[in-house]
């Protein structure tokens, strides 16, 4: 066979299968859309009657009971109320009265609450000055040696990584770099 010549069949098969094929989509009905909520595009309707399954699906919620109220807060951690073996079988029984905890009181070390940021220096050799950086609270002190904290501690002693801070009474504390 010329090359032609199956040239030709090809292109009239190929031709007459577009043909019917056009015909058989045109006597099928096209598979109706799912019905779906919200903006719909122009021309297309909500069909009016709903899928056999809708009405299934709608006839089970409304059968359904309410979903149970939590009892707790999840936010919130607490111990739960512990129960002997009895209580779990159905025999109540007063609880025995749990021993008071005891409080001891600690000493908490009289101090600043202070954090030494960081240190800076100016001037040279035996004129250098340091200046701590300590922060108390919301706020941020530059101290030098002799200033005096909010608390009463008196600066003694600025060094490179620490500041020695003392109280009237003797005490002393040093804060260092962390």
């Amino acid at each position: 066979m010329d090359l032609r010549t199956v040239a030709v069949v090809a292109v009239l098969g190929l031709a007459a299968g577009w043909a019917l094929g056009g015909r058989d989509s045109a006597t099928t009905p096209a598979p109706a859309a799912p019905a779906a909520r919200g903006a719909r595009p122009l021309g297309v309707e909500t069909p009016a009657v709903p899928a056999p399954s809708t009405r299934e699906l709608r006839r089970k919620l409304e059968r359904q009971a309410e979903s149970p109220r939590p009892t707790r807060n999840p936010f919130v951690f607490a111990t739960r109320p512990a129960t002997n073996g009895r209580a779990a079988a159905g025999v109540l029984e007063p609880e025995p009265a749990a021993p008071e905890p005891r409080t001891e009181v600690v000493a908490v070390p009289a101090g600043p609450i202070f954090r030494l940021a960081g240190v800076a220096s100016s001037g040279e050799g035996e004129a250098l000055v340091r200046t701590a950086l300590v922060s108390g609270g919301p706020s941020l002190l530059f101290l030098r040696k002799g200033d005096t904290l909010p608390d009463g501690w008196t600066v003694a002693e600025v060094q490179e990584a620490a500041v020695v801070l003392t109280d009237g009474s003797g005490g002393r504390r040093v804060l260092r770099l962390p």
